[in-house]
């Protein structure tokens, strides 16, 4: 965009050579009158054109910036300044000369535009929509412009609004691709996965302009439970030289998911070997090591060196002597909703809310569209909420050390959205990693971690990077407010009703390896009147619960003792325990939530003694309340003792009288005694440290 004399040869000579995309002549032509005329504004905004068609940033906008001091009200070089800025993300620069445009033109249209996509790439969406509307004042059905206000509305995470402005531009022009994919993207945050899902199967699936679709398209099958429509199509790309890391994360992720841990692994350090420095990455290699059998404790610890060397380093450490009135105790996690983790802690979150020396703190660093009725009985707490969710690391431990505090837990380890990283960095004098992840983070900056007795026995050899932190009886506790509606609970096991016997295990699928299936399958051919109930959302694919039932027939299984549902809510899901007589635990990764709601709703578990903590957690809550015959030595004596029950059903029946009859004696229900030792624990690190309240 640039002004000239129509009389003058030098320019028609310049500007001829530029059409003809001779851009080195134009340039060489352009600097040899500058020689004898150094502030001809024309021709230093012309030359300033042509270098950025060069590719020669920093010397256009040199140019530039000399054809406005030779004029400070030339239009053109301001708005091509402005343009160029923007291009290179100088975003409030390029602000300021857009808006010095519209000083001189107010009516300027592309610079009107220009100034709207400035303020959306920098986030000032209220900005951006009000001259993207001035431009639609103009040109009231240009369908680019309405692509455009959407493309606001997206990054304002506005969906419904980005969805009306996708569907205005495609009525105007139904074949514009990107208006097309943003609806899609649009739909999917609202979970509209159907609709996303449809739109997205009519691009061409190797279309160079939307490299993510692959991995857009993975997503929706998942959205949709297509587990194997998704894992077959990212499979397909994994082939291809183009693949991106995205995609190859999501396979990963899902392949982890539906028990091909090792090939997810193996796509992990694919990954990492190219993008050493993603988080991420890391992460979810590191949470995958626990559903390995045999995985060797020292390459553990050298996956977590890895993950820690990624990691930035800047302490915030608080003072041990700066006093507050109480001690300040902080809980950092994504998980304060329905969620396991609350399952667990809730009732001892609200003990500590009221204990008159304490001032808790809840960092929550979930999406606040996905709070729900737990977050805000939290919230109305007598607590400190605050939503961190969009805040980096670094911002975070800022705020975590400005507040003083004192002690700081993490309820994430290597799950999904934790905030390790705020742990290294070391915001408060003593950390301790407790709840949702039962391993050693591998973090020297954490200084404890919450287990009990059996967890922490010498035989289990040296397991944690943190100092164990023993609480008697047992590391963590069911908190029975978060069990909303009244629960029945029958007194007898279902055998004697159904007069077959049932088996259960409602964990998480991907714990549930070749080896566990192999041991329930010798299981279920030796209690021929026998039927085992499994529960995944993963059994909403036909062609995944095919797949996985096949495992259990490849042993010689009947498929009619297999009874496999699809996700429920949490009320059936606890109900649905009184129809099973004993629950079957997963290894090496036992159950967690899922034994503790086994066992309130009187459901005797069966479970492996392990030699870790993620192996051991069935083992401490048998141990913890009585039941030591339900922990087998191995697999064979898994297997003696599930046949043992289903020959006595008698004395199973004994066994949940028992727990009936005890179940309020029990520590990992007694979140009252738990919250008192623990209180006490915590007050005790805080005279040891000489950390003064």
């Amino acid at each position: 965009m640039y002004s000239f004399r129509e009389n003058d040869h030098v320019f028609q000579k310049i500007l001829k050579l530029y059409e003809k995309k001779k851009f080195k002549f134009a340039l060489d032509e352009c600097f040899l009158s500058l020689n004898s005329d150094p502030k001809n504004f024309l021709l230093l905004n012309l030359s300033g054109v042509i270098l950025k068609k060069l590719n020669k940033i920093e010397e256009a906008l040199n140019q530039f910036y000399k054809a406005i001091q030779a004029k400070d009200d030339f239009i053109d070089a301001i708005y091509n300044l402005a343009t160029c800025l923007m291009e290179i993300g100088q975003l409030k620069k390029a602000e300021e000369y857009f808006l010095r445009c519209l000083e001189i033109n107010p009516n300027n249209f592309d610079c009107i535009f220009n100034l709207a996509e400035c303020y959306r790439k920098n986030k000032n969406y209220e900005k951006s929509l009000k001259f993207f509307n001035t431009c639609l004042e103009k040109k009231k059905n240009d369908f680019e412009l309405l692509y455009n206000i959407g493309l606001v509305y997206f990054d304002y995470k506005n969906f419904d609004k980005a969805i009306e402005y996708f569907h205005r531009t495609l009525e105007i022009e139904d074949n514009f691709l990107k208006a097309k994919y943003f609806l899609a993207l649009s739909l999917q945050r609202k979970e509209r996965n159907d609709e996303a899902v449809s739109i997205l199967e009519s691009f061409e699936i190797t279309d160079p302009n939307f490299l993510d679709l692959n991995s857009d398209l993975a997503y929706g099958y998942i959205k949709c439970h297509r587990y194997i429509d998704a894992f077959n199509l990212l499979s397909r790309q994994n082939l291809e030289k183009n693949k991106s890391i995205r995609a190859q994360h999501l396979l990963a992720d899902l392949s982890i998911s539906l028990g091909l841990i090792k090939e997810g692994r193996a796509i992990l350090k694919e990954c990492i070997l190219k993008r050493n420095n993603d988080t991420d990455l890391h992460t979810t290699l590191i949470f995958s090591s626990n559903y390995l059998l045999n995985f060797k404790r020292e390459d553990y610890f050298k996956e977590t060196k890895n993950f820690i060397k990624i990691l930035k380093k800047k302490n915030f450490l608080l003072s041990k002597k700066e006093s507050t009135e109480k001690i300040r105790i902080a809980f950092l996690s994504q998980d304060f909703r329905n969620h396991a983790v609350m399952h667990q802690i809730f009732n001892v979150i609200v003990y500590l809310s009221s204990y008159i020396n304490f001032s808790i703190f809840l960092y929550s660093t979930l999406d606040p569209k996905k709070e729900d009725d737990i977050t805000t009985e939290l919230k109305s707490l007598d607590i400190v909420w605050s939503n961190l969710y969009d805040l980096s690391s670094d911002l975070i431990s800022e705020r975590i050390s400005n507040d003083k505090i004192q002690i700081l837990f993490d309820l994430s380890g290597f799950t999904t959205g934790n905030r390790l990283e705020v742990f290294f960095q070391k915001p408060a004098p003593i950390q301790i990693t407790w709840g949702g992840y039962a391993a050693s983070t591998g973090i020297k900056e954490i200084d404890y971690i919450i287990v009990d007795n059996v967890i922490a026995a010498k035989e289990n050899g040296e397991q944690f990077v943190e100092k164990p932190l023993i609480v008697d009886k047992v590391w963590t506790v069911l908190s029975d407010k978060t069990i909303k509606e009244s629960t029945l609970i029958n007194e007898e096991i279902a055998f004697f009703k159904n007069n077959f016997f049932t088996f259960g295990s409602f964990n998480n699928i991907s714990k549930i390896n070749d080896q566990v299936i192999e041991t329930w399958s010798n299981i279920l051919l030796n209690t021929k009147n026998s039927k085992l109930i499994l529960i995944s959302t993963k059994f909403f694919d036909e062609k995944f619960k095919k797949i996985f039932l096949n495992k259990f027939i490849m042993n010689k299984v009947s498929s009619d003792q297999l009874i496999l549902k699809s996700y429920m809510d949490r009320k059936n899901l606890l109900q649905l325990y009184n129809q099973v007589d004993l629950s079957l635990d997963t290894f090496p990764y036992n159950g967690g939530t899922t034994t503790l709601e086994s066992y309130f709703m009187c459901t005797p578990v069966l479970t492996i003694k392990g030699n870790s903590f993620i192996s051991c957690c069935g083992q401490s809550i048998n141990t913890a309340i009585g039941l030591n015959d339900l922990v087998a030595k191995n697999n064979k004596d898994y297997l003696d003792k599930a046949i043992k029950y289903y020959n006595n059903p008698e004395e199973l029946q004994k066994i949940k009288k028992y727990i009936f009859e005890n179940k309020k004696k029990f520590p990992i229900f007694n979140t009252e005694a738990f919250s008192e030792k623990l209180c006490k624990i915590l007050e005790n690190l805080i005279k040891k440290n000489k950390i003064y309240a």
